[in-house]
């Protein structure tokens, strides 16, 4: 970021955009603004605190250069057409309720009272182009994220619903789940480091989108089919974990 940032200053680029991550707030809950940035919150893990690093970089020592600052959520495929370049993140959860027969019912995970702020790639890339076409927005940061996400309990469900499984019953400990992390039929289906996502309760305003360049992202529940149906086309293509479950169980 660094080098990058002063090859922009050397050559005069007229236009910054630099992408950041909501996740720059991590430890911190409730109502996270798009002004805000260093606030003594901790760090889960090395990507959110390389990434609040790089953008206070950018925010203080080029300035001048007015970089336009986009911290989206969690992105996901495509609205339209499910495509995306990796599984990770609500994939992670897609993957391992996979790995368990259709009929056999599972637990929720823990209380899943946080909002998990999904994105689709195409309304993000969409958002990016249309606040570098906007002067105004020079100098400014915007949360590129879901003004109204769905909580982690309603997206499990959901996912259930979509993979045709029946309804979870129950509750299991998120420290149980954990500990089911490194066996069968779960192991290497989940990284341990994504859990923290479906269990920080932040809420990212994302006023200055909504105002500046009429930001709007559909509910998750109406493009979360799509995601499901082109997981399910290529999930043995593009694998998560060692373990293959036998093909009678799909």
């Amino acid at each position: 970021t660094q080098h990058v940032m002063e090859f922009a200053r050397e050559h005069n680029v007229e236009r910054v955009l630099y992408l950041s991550t909501a996740y720059v707030s991590w430890t911190r809950e409730g109502d996270i603004y798009q002004n805000e940035l260093d606030l003594g919150q901790g760090f889960k893990n090395y990507y959110e605190e390389t990434k609040f690093l790089a953008e206070k970089l950018v925010r203080d020592e080029f300035s001048d250069l007015s970089p336009t600052v986009i911290r989206p959520g969690i992105v996901v495929g495509s609205s339209q057409t499910g495509e995306t370049a990796k599984f990770d993140g609500p994939y992670f959860i897609l993957e391992a309720l996979s790995r368990f027969p259709r009929w056999f019912p599972l637990p929720y995970i823990g209380k899943g009272r946080a909002h998990v702020n999904l994105v689709p790639v195409d309304y993000v890339v969409d958002g990016m182009v249309r606040l570098l076409l906007h002067e105004h927005t020079q100098g400014k940061t915007y949360h590129l994220t879901d003004p109204d996400p769905m909580k982690a309990r309603e997206i499990y469900t959901l996912f259930n619903k979509l993979l045709r499984r029946v309804r979870p019953i129950g509750e299991i400990p998120p420290s149980l789940f954990r500990i089911m992390l490194k066996l069968p039929p779960l192991n290497g289906c989940v990284p341990e480091e994504a859990l923290p996502y479906f269990d920080c309760d932040a809420r990212y305003i994302c006023t200055n989108a909504q105002k500046d360049i009429q930001w709007d992202v559909p509910p998750f529940e109406t493009y979360a089919p799509i995601l499901v149906q082109f997981f399910l086309k290529n999930r043995k293509a593009m694998k998560v974990g060692p373990w293959e479950p036998p093909d009678k169980s799909e």
